[in-house]
Formats: structure tokens, sequence, C-alpha cells
């Protein structure tokens, strides 16, 4: 399955992150809020060529159920598309 997974924090070389168990596809049209997700612990390793990794970052990965098996690519659109959500409700 492909889908977005942000990073809640970095702990040494574990990135805790939330990965949500929908197809991306669906993830742009469903609600923020009432999405299904998971915390996974993703070894640094597996973001060595996304560049640097920061708190609150959005990342395209493969995965099964909860074992992420590769992270693609950085989403700065879907992470801002997220802090507008977030910067609405304060």
């Amino acid at each position: 399955m492909i889908s977005y997974m942000s990073v809640d924090r970095v702990e040494g070389d574990i990135a805790v992150c939330e990965l949500e168990m929908i197809w991306i596809e669906d993830s742009r049209t469903e609600d923020y809020w009432k999405k299904e997700t998971i915390m996974v612990d993703v070894p640094m390793e597996k973001f060595e060529n996304c560049g640097p990794v920061y708190e609150g970052d959005v990342f395209i990965a493969t995965h099964n159920d909860e074992t992420v098996v590769e992270v693609c690519q950085k989403d700065e659109e879907e992470k801002a598309r997220r802090t507008a959500l977030m910067q609405a409700i304060i």
C-alpha cells in the first residue's frame, strides 16, 4: 500500500511516525480527522534519499500493514495542507 506518513518525533536513529492505513488517493479526499492511522517506528536509514527529517514532515511511504517497506519522498504540498488545517482550528 502507498500512504502518507508524518513524523511525530525523532529519537536517535528512529523516527516515530503516524502512518495512514489508507491509499494516498483516498487520503486526499477523506476527512483528515477520521482517517485510520497507526504509530510506527521507522529506522532513519529508510529516509536516506529524502534529505533531513524533522518533526511534522510528511512523506509518501510504501508499507505492508504496520511494516514500512520504503520511504519514497517528502511531500511538502501535503505538509502545507495539514498545517493549514491545524491553523484553521486554532
